[in-house]
């Protein structure tokens, strides 16, 4: 295969390799021009239902029709990724690094809706893109959108907007994600946790409860 794939603005990706059916083996090396990204998102399932952006670079996809990996140095532009849990969209622009079990970026620049900036480092692990694991470390941040979710998208009984100052690691594999947050956070936040009745709210023992007018009514019980 010799193919040549031009994109919606002219950009164009070359494509060279074959295809072996008897042994079930392909092998193929790319330099991509503004590829688009969305076929990268059955191999990130496990965390995000929506990518966007363009990549551009080369790399190798070689193995059997089973089991495929790949390799390679692509610059990810304006790269688009929603974290589901948290229902938060974010956009990088650096390079991606495609090793054997390996996809990886260290340090680049994380933005979200809003423009407010965090720096990421993180790995997808696999073994030929099967049984995936992640790990994304983020730091620095400031005002960053780190949760947005409204009453009328979830059956919890917590939601809202929060921005966040601090840091904070995802890790997880399909099925299981593990959020580790320091953070405090900043003006602009909203968060409703709801409870049914007093019964309910004594099961949650991680919750110290507090009268917010407390210091204004001892201020007047002293007069």
């Amino acid at each position: 295969i010799d193919a040549d794939i031009s994109g919606k603005d002219g950009d164009k990706s070359l494509i060279d390799g074959f295809i072996n059916p008897l042994t079930e083996e392909l092998d193929f090396n790319f330099k991509a021009s503004r590829a688009p990204v969305e076929f990268m998102l059955p191999f990130m399932a496990a965390f995000t239902s929506d990518i966007s952006g363009h990549v551009s670079g080369n790399a190798r996809l070689s193995g059997t029709f089973k089991d495929l990996d790949m390799t390679g140095d692509i610059f990810a532009d304006n790269l688009g990724l929603k974290l589901d849990f948290t229902n938060t969209v974010y956009h990088v622009t650096d390079s991606v690094h495609l090793r054997p079990g390996r996809i990886s970026f260290n340090d680049v620049d994380l933005t979200d809706m809003y423009g407010n900036h965090a720096k990421l480092s993180g790995e997808v692990g696999h073994t030929c893109f099967h049984d995936p694991t992640f790990r994304f470390e983020i730091t620095d941040v400031s005002n960053m959108l780190v949760y947005d979710v409204s009453a009328n998208d979830t059956e919890d009984p917590w939601y809202g907007r929060i921005f966040g100052r601090g840091k904070a690691t995802v890790t997880g594999v399909p099925g299981f994600i593990d959020i580790n947050v320091a953070m405090t956070t900043e003006p602009k936040t909203t968060f409703t946790f709801v409870l049914d009745d007093r019964e309910s709210s004594a099961e949650y023992d991680f919750i110290t409860f507090r009268d917010r007018d407390k210091a204004r009514k001892d201020s007047l019980a002293a007069l």
